[in-house]
């Protein structure tokens, strides 16, 4: 391995470096599954492709998709929590909406950004 890193000592950090999202219409960034292949795959420096880590992408939206249906609450550590909640609308009929809680470290890095600006 090149930088030492292996899988079996857990995931390792990395630097911090900020992510540029592409520009939308109306002027704001968006960051999509292509954007954090590239990231992610330049950070293992070989080790992992752009391909494989759009796999795991998919993989996991596709559990935790599969267990909001199941109304299993999924809960991503220090990032955030996930749960389907269903409501009845008076005029619509039945909805299913799901809620996002931040976690701690997200919470901690969007204060950090608000007090930057």
């Amino acid at each position: 391995m090149q930088d030492g890193h292996h899988w079996s000592k857990g995931p390792q950090p990395t630097p911090r470096r900020k992510v540029k999202g592409k520009k939308t219409k109306k002027g704001k960034a968006v960051i999509t599954k292509n954007i954090i292949a590239k990231s992610i795959a330049s950070n293992y420096r070989g080790e992992l492709t752009e391909e494989q880590v759009k796999r795991v992408i998919n993989d996991m939206l596709m559990m935790a998709s599969c267990a909001l249906v199941s109304d299993c609450y999924v809960r991503l550590d220090d990032f955030a929590s996930l749960k389907m909640k269903h409501l009845k609308h008076k005029q619509f009929g039945y909805q299913s909406r799901v809620w996002f809680t931040m976690g701690k470290r997200l919470a901690q890095m969007a204060h950090e950004a608000r007090g930057k600006q």
